[in-house]
């Protein structure tokens, strides 16, 4: 399933097979993970027998609206991060870049956005590209829809770690650990199945199912632009209404602050079978919660 449904996202993407490779995830920061892998293992092969020490001062460059996995203090204490403030923009990029390069270190790694965690924002994807390209780093797009095609009728998250425009091998290698009790180089069969070593997990689970439930039942894929549904409503008494909603029984809505903005309900409504009545009495929820607070 797995196989089959690489190879049709990367038809439409417009990539051949020698050219991409992927593995499904269970989120997207297990899929970021992959991509700062790869682009260690693409950039520094060394990285799998020598490990960070071998490596210049490499510096990764993400903006603060991304995801969780960036800011794990784990790989904040073995990466040099340098953040930049809200919306990534081209010209602070590069402006960061240059900083870096005259502080002696290797700018290495972007981390741009299409559809961010909290507000579904899209970063100038093509101009962060250019300079990407100018400065020689390795640019990784983290999207919120996470699949690249899916079904019109039905849109079911999935996780996917696809990597184009690399040679196949790094994917393949990059994690291979060829443990001799797992993926034995000597089987005397067919291994294209055997894709246990793009994997830093042993066992996982089937985290293409539902996605090729969804394409079975329609029996079309389609390239769409991910319809990013995050709904925001600032409001002073976020933390109130929700307490109440959570005592009555009647919701349950995330909220959070930024920067130095209020408190806001952040709704994502990404179950296909939304309607404009569960919109309605969500709003009007808020209201009825919030009209004697």
């Amino acid at each position: 399933m797995e196989t089959i449904l690489l190879k049709k996202m990367c038809e439409i993407i417009g990539w051949r097979e020698t050219e991409a490779d992927g593995i499904f995830s269970p989120g997207g920061s297990i899929s970021n993970l992959y991509g700062i892998l790869v682009a260690h293992y693409k950039q520094y092969p060394e990285i799998k027998t020598k490990g960070m020490t071998a490596l210049p001062c490499i510096v990764l460059f993400v903006s603060e609206q991304v995801r969780s996995l960036f800011s794990k203090k784990k790989l904040q204490q073995s990466l040099v991060w340098e953040l930049i403030t809200g919306k990534m923009i081209p010209a602070e990029l590069e402006k960061n870049i240059l900083q870096a390069k005259s502080k002696g270190q290797t700018p290495f790694y972007v981390t741009a956005t299409a559809g961010s965690t909290v507000f579904g924002a899209f970063y100038p994807l093509h101009d962060i590209a250019d300079i990407c390209e100018m400065h020689k780093l390795w640019m990784h797009v983290d999207e919120l829809g996470e699949v690249a095609c899916c079904c019109p009728e039905t849109t079911p998250i999935n996780s996917v770690a696809l990597k184009g425009e690399t040679p196949a091998i790094a994917c393949a290698t990059c994690n291979q650990m060829q443990t001799g009790y797992l993926f034995q180089p000597d089987k005397l069969y067919n291994v294209d199945f055997d894709t246990g070593h793009k994997s830093i997990q042993c066992g996982r689970h089937v985290d293409i199912f539902k996605l090729w439930l969804t394409w079975k039942d329609v029996e079309q894929y389609l390239l769409v632009k991910f319809p990013f549904n995050d709904i925001c409503i600032y409001t002073q008494i976020a933390p109130k209404i929700k307490a109440q909603m959570i005592e009555e029984g009647t919701g349950m809505l995330n909220y959070q602050p930024y920067g130095d903005k209020v408190n806001f309900f952040r709704m994502v409504f990404s179950n296909p079978a939304t309607r404009q009545t569960d919109v309605d009495y969500v709003i009007d929820e808020i209201q009825r919660l919030g009209k004697d607070l």
